[in-house]
């Protein structure tokens, strides 16, 4: 449990560069080659592909860059099996691309073989659940041998399963933190946007705050220029695409 230790003793991560320097520190010292990372709110799990995210998502990568670059070039996001189905597993489960490759498809065997050439051919995929659709995915990829790789599993799977819980809560926090400053809603801007979101009028939104109907029209309107947005309903969506308030 030392690399746990070192998490608790380190404190929380102030940036996501920190969080992604310290996650890939920790990958390593328990035996793992290189991670990545995907988290965000995801507001239709059935869809598929990018458009299941209500607002873009955080993606840290510690891959090589020249996969990281095909990747993108062969839109491998379409048939990588850990993203395919992310949705469908709630514990960590491992993979292995050369046993995965005898069973699948030709596309996803042309990513799988593509994943095999840049070493990467084993891995641990720790889902991570939270509430109003948030979600993580974290990959650690080995390039030990079957035997080397199911040793280092059962040594270190469960100390990387706290630590990705940890660090999905540490980054989702940063993230949210610096989508507030750049926001800069105030309290009583929120309150107003979580009562229209929630379908009230203004003059009801007003009763419930202890407020005029033009206050709250006021804070409406403020809510809006920050938001730049042209009316109430872009800004509420705008607000909940943000994660500032809840739907």
């Amino acid at each position: 449990m030392q690399a746990v230790d070192q998490m608790l003793m380190a404190g929380i991560p102030d940036s996501v560069n920190a969080a992604e320097a310290r996650i890939a520190t920790f990958a390593r010292d328990c035996g793992f080659d290189h991670f990545a990372y995907i988290g965000g709110r995801a507001f239709n799990a059935s869809r598929g592909g990018h458009d299941i995210w209500a607002q873009p998502p955080t993606i840290l990568i510690d891959y090589p860059q020249g996969w990281v670059e095909t990747y993108h070039e062969q839109d491998f996001g379409r048939v990588d099996p850990a993203l395919t189905n992310m949705f469908q597993r709630r514990l960590p489960f491992v993979w292995d691309a050369e046993a995965m490759g005898r069973t699948v498809e030709k596309e996803q065997r042309n990513f799988l073989l593509a994943a095999h050439d840049f070493k990467l051919s084993r891995g641990l995929t720790i889902p991570v659940y939270g509430p109003g659709g948030d979600f993580a995915m974290f990959s650690y990829v080995s390039q030990a041998n079957p035997r080397e790789f199911k040793k280092v599993v059962g040594q270190y799977g469960h100390t990387l399963h706290l630590l990705s819980l940890y660090y999905h809560q540490a980054i989702s926090r940063v993230t949210r933190a610096e989508r507030e400053e750049t926001a800069l809603l105030s309290v009583r801007e929120r309150e107003v946007l979580h009562w229209a979101a929630s379908g009230k009028t203004f003059e009801e939104a007003g009763m419930i705050l202890g407020i005029s109907r033009k206050t709250v029209e006021a804070h409406m309107y403020k809510a809006m220029r920050k938001l730049d947005v042209y009316n109430t309903p872009q800004a509420v969506t705008k607000a909940i695409l943000l994660g500032l308030i809840q739907p």
